[in-house]
């Protein structure tokens, strides 16, 4: 650049820092927003397969005991709807520890107003619960003849689908009126009702890899971009012509690199990756193999894509 004066260089140089920090922040908002990324997912804590036939029992609490093996968030709890067809009368659906204190309560509307997800309809929690290890109840208040609810007998494996990080307890409970059955009877299960588990997904190698993916063609589209650039005279008016610029010639293409200026975008970008780690663990709870490996690749790229917006808009 030939600048028109001390003045109009200082201006300049003052402008050109404006927007590559500008840039240089969008960039990093971009990457951490990437990094923190969470999927939820939502799974059935049990699925009825194939109803086997069971009893519809009016004006009862129907349920069944079950243990947690580990550390599970129930976000919504649900009521099995015999041929999907939509409730006949509300249910409430509450879930309890095994002694009878009361975790969690929501009433399923009738009709087919509640989401239906593998036979049953759910309504989700205001606040999700987390269950520890142990052992709880759940149960549904059944007051028609028409909404019946499937009766297992052991084994299990055939007929319901249960999360691996459940077990069923062998027996089932059943009160007169919407109250909790004290004991567990009888020889089957009344797989009356059911809850969502929500979790976090951690991102996977291949998540990973679709973020490393696209800086790399980030990368590759600043380059074409830059040789597009410099492969004519850039005017900027009252600064003068820029006609030459630093990189590795591969024939009439460029691969723009400076070492010192990379130094700098790489010392941002390590502080970057390690607001992202603290994201992830923030987010997560967790931090994987794979995200050290994903951070490891993905930061020095984010120093590359800097160092070109800087290096095309000089």
């Amino acid at each position: 650049m030939i600048p028109v004066d001390n003045y109009s260089m200082k201006s300049y140089i003052q402008y050109l820092m404006s927007i590559n920090a500008l840039r240089n922040i969008l960039v990093a908002l971009l990457f951490v927003a990437g990094v923190s990324y969470k999927g939820i997912s939502q799974t059935p804590g049990f699925i009825q397969n194939t109803f086997p036939g069971g009893p519809a029992i009016p004006n009862s609490n129907l349920g069944f005991d079950f243990t947690v093996k580990n550390l599970v968030t129930i976000s919504a709890l649900g009521v099995y709807d015999y041929l999907n067809d939509g409730l006949v009368i509300d249910h409430p659906v509450t879930l309890y520890s095994s002694t009878g204190t009361v975790l969690a309560t929501v009433t399923v509307p009738m009709g087919i107003i509640a989401p239906l997800n593998n036979g049953f309809r759910y309504v989700a929690l205001t606040t999700p619960i987390t269950l520890t290890p142990g052992d709880y109840v759940i149960m549904a208040y059944s007051a028609s003849a028409i909404d019946a609810s499937p009766q297992n007998f052991p084994p299990f494996s055939s007929a319901i689908t249960i999360d691996a990080r459940l077990d069923l307890i062998n027996g089932s409970r059943q009160a007169s009126g919407n109250i909790f059955a004290p004991t567990n009877a009888g020889s089957f299960v009344l797989l009356s009702s059911s809850f969502l588990i929500t979790e976090v997904t951690v991102p996977t190698l291949s998540q990973w890899g679709i973020l490393i993916f696209g800086l790399s063609l980030l990368a590759m589209g600043l380059v074409v971009a830059y040789n597009v650039q410099t492969s004519r005279k850039l005017v900027l008016s009252g600064y003068g012509i820029k006609e030459s610029h630093t990189g590795l010639d591969l024939g009439r293409f460029n691969i723009p690199f400076d070492l010192d200026k990379f130094k700098i975008n790489l010392l941002w970008s390590l502080g970057l990756a390690l607001v992202g780690f603290v994201a992830i663990y923030s987010i997560w709870g967790k931090i994987i193999s794979d995200d050290i490996f994903g951070m490891s690749t993905s930061f020095p790229l984010v120093s590359y894509v800097m160092y070109l917006m800087k290096e095309k808009y000089e």
